[in-house]
């Protein structure tokens, strides 16, 4: 049937605006006329396009090819005829220019560059315009300058002023003796929490100068106790994590002053490489042990890393206080708890020897020793005798003895009966309970239980002189330290182990080079070190086992041995690593000397 000439008009002026339209996308508009095509002729409903198996059995549709091949063609024709521009249907013609999309065209069209292209959005777009950005170049600063400066600086270590009783030239000409005799090294071990870092605190408080009221409260010994736990962390946590060197000049029994260098190392056993590390430097061991807890698992370490290095032990039972006012054991039992102490290191020691020869631990030979850090005391079987060397009960007795053999009979199967000693089982008890511990168990009762004034009295008699506020202070701990520490005095005992049993740098350097020194003995460097020699053209050999950082934690001071010639600062230094050899000389390197100092902490 034939259409109205107008709407057929119409229609062609539709299709000739869609075609100059779409000219872009030719191929969507052919999608669209075959979907026109096919929603035409399924509008009759007496024709079937599709039979029962689904397959079109309709009339033939034009291909995608032709459809997009006439449409680009009607296209070209009506846009190169200009007549039907002009012809009234410019108006229909006519498409508004959208801004947006024909710039979204050509910037997708457009050529850019490689070095124009934005990848990723810059920082005032990610983190807005309050905040402010710097941007730098790689190198264009140096590695150990940040860029933003940090606020504050972090103090890794703690710092503060030991004032010792001696001048630093004195104690350093006690160092630099040529002969070694008057210097001693030794390693304080032993498991976590049996009182080292308090045991050096009270050797530490007996060489200081005590400070004046002003600086007292502002003196971190005195706060804080732990003189040698120098780390803030240290501090914060209540136990050693690197070993801490503290050098002082202490006096022996015969008031000769010598310079120990004692190293506080660390209990725990995750540290037990730091402690390894203190031995290996050092002329021997002192081995800590809990007179409550007794020998535990990081005892026994310890004991086998300084039996395998040779080294002289010594033996501190510490926490002696533990046993009297916690376990309240009496004397006789206190004493069997020593005994047993004392047996278990022997055990311990012969059977992680070689050849189970080592030198056995015993209270008469001046190896073992007892104290108390917290309440500032400690002694052996000699320094106790010599508070009975006037006593008039002994007279008789210790007429015929010196005071080392009687020293001697404080210890073992020993009684004291009539003016005699002898080791027939007797009804009183043994000499270590009736001399040493029920004295100091006396003290105990009369400090904690007694009035102000029979305390003074006794204890006047005893040389013990207390001040009325000493006597009246309200912390029974601090009335049992001042008390014990003057009636003890100094830590002498301890000093003379040092000097009978702990062998001098010089004695001890021959077995040190034996087990670690690879060269050849003969050469002149190993002359050099088993003589310990300090002459100016002998080579300089330091053994260096430990870096320490200084207080902000910026640079390390290298901790080590001299065994061989001298150094000062200035000096140009050949470094050698773990990994060097004559062969590769790759973990080599040079440094300058810049300071040298003696370790206080």
């Amino acid at each position: 049937k034939s259409l109205p000439r107008a709407f057929t008009e119409t229609v062609q002026l539709f299709l000739s605006f869609v075609f100059v339209r779409l000219s872009i996308t030719p191929t969507s508009y052919s999608h669209k006329r075959n979907n026109t095509q096919h929603s035409t002729m399924s509008e009759d409903p007496t024709q079937e396009l599709y039979d029962e198996f689904g397959n079109y059995i309709g009339p033939d549709l034009e291909s995608d090819t032709e459809s997009e091949s006439s449409a680009s063609e009607a296209s070209d024709e009506e846009s190169l005829d200009p007549m039907a521009m002009d012809t009234g249907t410019s108006e229909a013609l006519v498409i508004p220019t959208d801004l947006d999309t024909n710039t979204a065209i050509a910037t997708d069209n457009a050529i850019i560059l490689h070095e124009d292209k934005v990848h990723y959005p810059s920082a005032a777009q990610t983190y807005g315009p309050t905040v402010q950005t710097v941007v730098l170049d790689e190198d264009a600063m140096d590695l150990e300058t940040p860029i933003l400066e940090p606020t504050s600086v972090k103090s890794v270590s703690l710092e503060d002023d030991l004032t010792l009783r001696v001048s630093d030239t004195y104690l350093l000409n006690l160092i630099a003796n040529p002969t070694t005799e008057t210097r001693r090294c030794v390693s304080v071990v032993g498991a976590l929490g049996v009182g080292k870092s308090t045991l050096l605190d009270m050797i530490l408080e007996e060489q200081r100068i005590p400070p004046t009221a002003n600086t007292a409260a502002k003196s971190r010994v005195d706060r804080l106790r732990r003189y040698s736990d120098t780390l803030v962390m240290e501090q914060d946590r209540g136990l050693s994590i690197k070993p801490t060197p503290l050098t002082l000049p202490l006096p022996d029994s015969r008031g000769k002053t010598f310079g120990m260098t004692l190293i506080d190392c660390p209990g725990h056993v995750n540290f037990h490489d730091e402690s390894v590390c203190s031995l290996s430097l050092s002329d021997g061991v002192l081995i800590a042990v809990d007179a409550l807890e007794g020998i535990t698992m990081g005892t026994e370490m310890v004991v086998k890393a300084a039996v395998g290095l040779g080294l002289s032990l010594g033996c501190v039972i510490t926490k002696l206080d533990r046993l009297i006012l916690e376990l309240r054991l009496p004397p006789v039992d206190a004493y069997r708890k020593l005994v047993a102490i004392v047996d278990g290191m022997n055990v311990l020691i012969q059977t992680s020897s070689p050849g189970g020869q080592y030198p056995v631990l015993c209270p008469t030979k001046g190896n073992v020793m007892f104290a108390s850090g917290l309440h500032g005391y400690s002694f052996t079987l000699a320094s106790f005798a010599q508070r009975y060397a006037d006593d008039e009960r002994l007279a008789d007795a210790s007429s015929k003895l010196t005071l080392e053999q009687f020293a001697k009979k404080l210890w073992g199967d020993t009684y004291y009966t009539h003016g005699t000693f002898h080791t027939k089982r007797s009804s009183t008890a043994r000499t270590f309970v009736e001399f040493i511990l029920e004295p100091i168990y006396k003290l105990y009762a009369l400090v904690l239980g007694e009035e102000e004034g029979l305390v003074q009295k006794t204890l006047r008699v005893e040389g013990v002189l207390l001040k009325k506020e000493e006597l009246r202070n309200s912390n029974p701990q601090e009335l049992l330290r001042l008390t014990l520490s003057k009636f003890f005095g100094m830590s002498v005992g301890l000093v003379d182990w040092m000097v009978k049993h702990v062998p001098s740098p010089k004695v001890a350097a021959k077995p040190k080079i034996l087990r670690s020194y690879t060269g050849s003995l003969q050469s002149k460097i190993a002359k050099s070190m088993l003589t310990c020699s300090s002459a100016s053209t002998s080579p300089l050999v330091v053994h260096i086992t430990k870096l320490l950082s200084s207080t902000d934690g910026q640079s390390f001071s290298a901790f080590g041995r001299i065994y061989s010639g001298s150094i000062a600062a200035g000096d140009k230094v050949r470094v050698l690593g773990e990994n060097y050899t004559k062969e590769d000389d790759e973990d080599e390197s040079f440094a300058i000397v810049s300071g040298v100092s003696i370790p206080q902490g």
